[in-house]
C-alpha cells in the first residue's frame, strides 16, 4: 500500500508496522501547525470551531506561560503506527511524504492505481471549488488534463498555474508608501524623523520624506515571489518550469522573506480579485509550514483540511445553486445556533449547551432542516433486521432536539455515498410526546448523496438529479 518514503492513508484507517521516522519531531511539527491554525478565529475558523467542540478534553491542552497550547488532532501517532483523524491532505517530513485521502475512496483489498489518485485529487479540488467557507474559490479550468498523482505536486501545480496566469496576463502595480531621505522635499515631510536625524545632527539638507510612488516592486509581488521560491524547493519536474517562469517575470521584485502577518495586513481592491485568491493560497502555504526564516528551504511541509467541513460546505453550496436554478426560496444558512441552556458567568448570560444546524431551507413553502453527516453508512445497515439503517442514536437525538426547539417537522440527513453503496434511503417518524395536538409526527429522512463519480464533471448533474428525487418524494408525501 505504500513505499518506504511515500505512505498513502485514508481517514480513520490505522496503519501498523511502518517506519514513520522521528515521531517526536513529527509530533512537534504538527502541534506547531495546529496551534498556528486554531489561534486565528477570524480566519481559518473551522479549525477553531473543531477545537471548541472538543475543548472539554482538558488532557489535550497545557499551559505554556500565558498561552494555552493544544495537542494536534490531525493524526494519532506512535512508534510503529499512524491513524489519520478527520483531516485530508499531506504531511511532508524530510524525505517522507504521508498523503491522507477521504475515507469514501477506501476499498477493502483494493490496489491503488496512479489513475485512482489523480481522480481523487480532481474530486477534492472540485469539492473545494464549491465550498462556501473557502475565501478563495478553486478554478477547475486550471486542472484540466492534469495527470499528476501526488498530492503535494498537484497542489503546487495548481497554485503555480494561478500565479503564472495572473503575473503574466495582469501585472500588479500599486501606490505604496515609501520613506526616504532626500535632498529636496517630495510628498510630505516626516518632521519628527527630520528633527531627530537631520536638524539635530546638523544635516539640515537631509530631509525625511514620505511619498507613495506607483510601483511594481510592492509587497504583494514580494509575497508572491517569496512563496514561489518556497514552493520551488518542494516541486518536481511538472511544476518547476512554471515556478521558474514566475521568478523570471518578477525579476525586478525584491527577494526577501515574507510573513503571514504581512499578508494579513495587505488590502487589495476587488478589481484584482485573482490576487486576493493568490494571497489566500500563499497564506495557507505559509501557515502550514515550519521552516527557518533565513532560508527558502524547509524539510517540513503540510497541507491539511477538515473533511467534514469540506462536505458540509460543498453540499450547502450545491443545494443553494440547485434551489436558485429551480426558482425556489433559497434560505440556506449554516451553523444556525439553537440555545439549549444558558447560565450566568461573571455577571454575563452565556450559552452552556447549544446545537448548531447545518442548513435551513424552504422548498415549495415547506421548511426543512438539513444536517450533513460525514459518516459512512455501511451497506449491511440496510438489511431488514437492522432497523436503524446506519443512523446513530446520537444523530436521531440531535434531530429530535432541533424539531422540538425550532418547531419544524421535516428533517433530512445527508451522508456521502460510497462507490460500492446501492441503497441509500431511510425514513423515520418520531412522535413528540410534548405536542398536545399530535397533529403531525416529526419526519426524518436520510439519504446518501453521490459526491463521487468516474468523471468529476458529472458530479453536479448527479447531485441535482438526486435533489430532484429527494424533494419530489418529500412533497408527494405531504
Amino acid at each position: 500500500m505504500s513505499e518506504s518514503n511515500h505512505i498513502i492513508l485514508f481517514e480513520h484507517k490505522n496503519i501498523d508496522s511502518i517506519t514513520i521516522g522521528n515521531v517526536d519531531e513529527l509530533e512537534t511539527i504538527l502541534e506547531t501547525v495546529w496551534n498556528t491554525l486554531i489561534s486565528k478565529p477570524t480566519d481559518n475558523n473551522f479549525y477553531n470551531q473543531i477545537n471548541k467542540e472538543t475543548e472539554e478534553n482538558v488532557e489535550d491542552e497545557e499551559e505554556i506561560g500565558d498561552v494555552k497550547k493544544s495537542k494536534q488532532r490531525f493524526v494519532s501517532l506512535d512508534r510503529k503506527s499512524i491513524k489519520p483523524n478527520n483531516y485530508i491532505g499531506f504531511i511532508q517530513h524530510g524525505e517522507k511524504i504521508i498523503e491522507i485521502y477521504p475515507k469514501i475512496f477506501y476499498k477493502k483489498n483494493g490496489e491503488i492505481q496512479p489513475t485512482d489518485k489523480n481522480n481523487w485529487l480532481q474530486h477534492i479540488f472540485f469539492w473545494l471549488k464549491h465550498c462556501d467557507w473557502l475565501p478563495a474559490r478553486v478554478n477547475n479550468t486550471t486542472l484540466d488534463n492534469i495527470s499528476i498523482e501526488d498530492f503535494p505536486e498537484f497542489l503546487i501545480y495548481y497554485i503555480a498555474t494561478l500565479i503564472e496566469d495572473a503575473v503574466s496576463q495582469k501585472p500588479f502595480s500599486r501606490y505604496e508608501e515609501v520613506e526616504e531621505i532626500l535632498q529636496s522635499p517630495k510628498g510630505r515631510i516626516n518632521f519628527p524623523a527630520y528633527i531627530n536625524h537631520g536638524l539635530s545632527n546638523g544635516n539640515w539638507h537631509q530631509i525625511d520624506c514620505v511619498y507613495e510612488p506607483f510601483v511594481y516592486d510592492n509587497k504583494v509581488n514580494q509575497v508572491i515571489k517569496y512563496v514561489t521560491r518556497v514552493l520551488k524547493h518542494k516541486a518536481k519536474n511538472t511544476s518547476i518550469s512554471k515556478l521558474d517562469n514566475i521568478v523570471f517575470i518578477l525579476d525586478e521584485v525584491e527577494d526577501r522573506v515574507c510573513t503571514i502577518q504581512e499578508i494579513e495586513r495587505i488590502q487589495i481592491s476587488d478589481l484584482f480579485s485573482e490576487y486576493k485568491e493568490i494571497l489566500y493560497w500563499c497564506k495557507m502555504i505559509l501557515e502550514q509550514q515550519t521552516f527557518n526564516n533565513d532560508s527558502y528551504n524547509s524539510d517540513n511541509f503540510c497541507f491539511l483540511l477538515p473533511m467534514e467541513k469540506i462536505f458540509e460546505g460543498f453540499i450547502s453550496t450545491m443545494l443553494d445553486n440547485y434551489l436558485i436554478e429551480n426558482n425556489q426560496k433559497h434560505l440556506t444558512t449554516q451553523n444556525s445556533e439553537i440555545k439549549l441552556a444558558t447560565t450566568v458567568i461573571n455577571g454575563n448570560l452565556e450559552n452552556v449547551f447549544s446545537l448548531k444546524t447545518d442548513i435551513e431551507c424552504e422548498v415549495k413553502n415547506i421548511k426543512y432542516i438539513i444536517d450533513t453527516k460525514y459518516k459512512i453508512r455501511k451497506q449491511d445497515s440496510f438489511d431488514k433486521n437492522n432497523k436503524k439503517k446506519g443512523i446513530s442514536q446520537l444523530d436521531m437525538y440531535q434531530m429530535a432536539s432541533y424539531a422540538i426547539r425550532k418547531d419544524v417537522k421535516d428533517f433530512m440527513l445527508f451522508y456521502p455515498k460510497c462507490a460500492e453503496q446501492m441503497k441509500d434511503e431511510a425514513n423515520f417518524e418520531i412522535t413528540d410526546l410534548f405536542d398536545k395536538n399530535k397533529e403531525k409526527p416529526i419526519k426524518i429522512n436520510a439519504y446518501n448523496l453521490p459526491i463521487i463519480s468516474e468523471n468529476v464533471n458529472n458530479i453536479e448533474a448527479n447531485l441535482f438529479k438526486k435533489f430532484d428525487e429527494i424533494f419530489k418524494i418529500q412533497t408527494t408525501e405531504k
